[in-house]
């Protein structure tokens, strides 16, 4: 939740396996993770391995983990705010891989989601953070700024020690709004030092301030902790300080 990504609870097999499995996913060791979630059902372990999957580049196998999912959210099976809010997340996944069907697809997909959050913060649980933290998610893919942020101002509200709240220092880099990016990244290092999320603000800032030496600096120093972190690989090449 924090960030801390290399803590050493998340190597006791002692700690919640779906919270060591997420951890090995966001590190970069995608393999690892989706062979510790082997034999589990539960919507987060779908979704983790469905993004692991996606990530690999393993796209046919990620959509078929998937179904019963889909199954699941059909049928109204989920019954908590925060499972429901990691199907929504799922259900990105598969939207990415799929792509619109068909003329106004999207616009179908995003209602469907919105519609589902809606019930997850509205009717299963209005303390859930996670609803609104995956509301910004879908409210940011749509690039509707404004109201992203303003679900991610919910989140901190009811949970000021989630390190997702990135996607504000995101905007700030998209907007050109440095000072904002640099603060949410000093944030983001006070809840785990070594922040691989501040690092991706920062080398990100840095590229649209077309200072890449910066950036690289940056990288270099996460990346010695984290190697395989997909995301500080990225915004090693991804130019422009584009997000």
């Amino acid at each position: 939740m924090r960030g801390a990504l290399d803590d050493e609870s998340l190597a006791d097999e002692g700690a919640d396996l779906l919270d060591r499995a997420e951890a090995a996913a966001l590190r970069g060791e995608l393999d690892n993770a989706i062979a510790m979630l082997a034999g589990e059902g539960s919507v987060r372990a779908i979704r983790i391995r469905a993004e692991a999957l996606e990530t690999l580049g393993r796209f046919d196998e990620a959509d078929a983990a998937l179904d019963p999912l889909v199954a699941r959210l059909g049928s109204r099976e989920v019954t908590s705010g925060d499972e429901l809010a990691e199907g929504v997340r799922a259900l990105m996944v598969r939207n990415r891989l799929r792509g619109p069907a068909r003329a106004g697809q999207a616009s179908a997909d995003f209602q469907t989601l919105m519609q589902l959050l809606g019930r997850a913060k509205n009717e299963l649980d209005r303390l859930s953070w996670k609803a609104r933290l995956v509301e910004a998610e879908v409210l940011w893919e749509k690039d509707n700024a404004p109201e992203a942020q303003a679900a991610v101002t919910e989140v901190l509200s009811l949970n000021p020690k989630c390190a997702r709240w990135r996607l504000l220092g995101d905007m700030g880099v998209s907007g050109f709004d440095f000072d904002r990016a640099e603060s949410v990244a000093l944030r983001l290092d006070a809840l785990a030092e070594g922040s691989a999320d501040a690092a991706v603000v920062r080398a990100r800032a840095a590229r649209a301030r077309r200072d890449p030496a910066l950036a690289e600096w940056v990288l270099s120093r996460a990346l010695a902790t984290y190697p395989k972190h997909r995301e500080l690989l990225a915004a090693g090449g991804d130019g422009g300080g584009a997000v």
